[in-house]
């Protein structure tokens, strides 16, 4: 049987050399009840942490940088620190520009 549900994560008390996780399942969670009677039995417990994943879809599109390969001249292109700021030419980066 391999069932994934998702668990708030409580505690853990450790005594002895052993641990005793606590979690917490909803029960309207499909597979919930197929974990609930896995009480009392050695299992396999995998954890990932929970990530909200954003999908943006085609709403959005990337923009280029306004320097495709090339950084001006004052942009460590490894780092992308600004260094020496060029203020006399308006499309150098200056300190504070984002």
């Amino acid at each position: 049987m391999n069932t994934t549900i998702k668990a708030h994560f409580k505690q853990a008390t450790v005594k002895g050399g052993v641990a005793v996780l606590q979690l917490e399942v909803l029960t309207d969670a499909a597979g919930a009840f197929d974990v609930i009677k896995q009480a009392g039995r050695t299992v396999v417990l995998t954890i990932e942490s929970e990530q909200q994943e954003l999908d943006f879809g085609d709403e959005y599109e990337t923009e280029p940088l306004p320097f495709d390969d090339e950084r001006p001249a004052n942009v460590d292109f490894e780092t992308s620190e600004i260094y020496d700021p060029i203020e006399d030419e308006d499309h150098m980066l200056t300190e504070g520009s984002n």
